[in-house]
């Protein structure tokens, strides 16, 4: 239980870095100087390797099938890194900088809607009980 909860915060706080680094690079035209420019570099490093790790742990307790939205998650994830790394690039133009944080943005909104509405999410709940099978049989 303890690998999930650090999965979803660290899950959460990447988003949150994207968005605050996204705010401050709009703010400053590009430009991080001193200490937040070396966390801006450094802080993604850390938290998707542990985002990773714990999400590697938790697909090792999963059967040998690996569930639709489970792959297209992996799939956002991996859009998500790219198109940021495209958009905070040193030499990244102004169109290549918004381009990269609407795709990493869809990305992360596809990756949040998947985890909402996966089964046994917020929408699609389990029955917490099977159906009652009738045991007569019909003429």
């Amino acid at each position: 239980m303890l690998i999930k909860i650090l999965h979803m915060s660290f899950g959460l706080l990447a988003a949150l870095l994207f968005w605050a680094r996204v705010a401050i690079s709009w703010k400053t035209n590009g430009e991080l100087s001193g200490g937040a420019g070396k966390f801006f570099k450094i802080a993604p490093h850390i938290v998707y390797t542990v985002l990773v790790l714990c999400g590697l742990h938790l697909l090792m307790q999963l059967p040998g099938v690996y569930p639709h939205w489970l792959i297209a998650k992996l799939v956002l994830f991996a859009v998500a890194i790219s198109s940021s790394i495209k958009a905070f690039r040193s030499d990244a133009t102004q169109a290549k900088f918004r381009s990269g944080v609407l795709i990493a943005s869809i990305a992360y909104i596809g990756i949040f809607w998947l985890i909402i509405a996966k089964p046994g999410g917020l929408y699609i709940q389990q029955p917490s009980t099977p159906p009652a099978v009738s045991s007569t049989a019909t003429p």
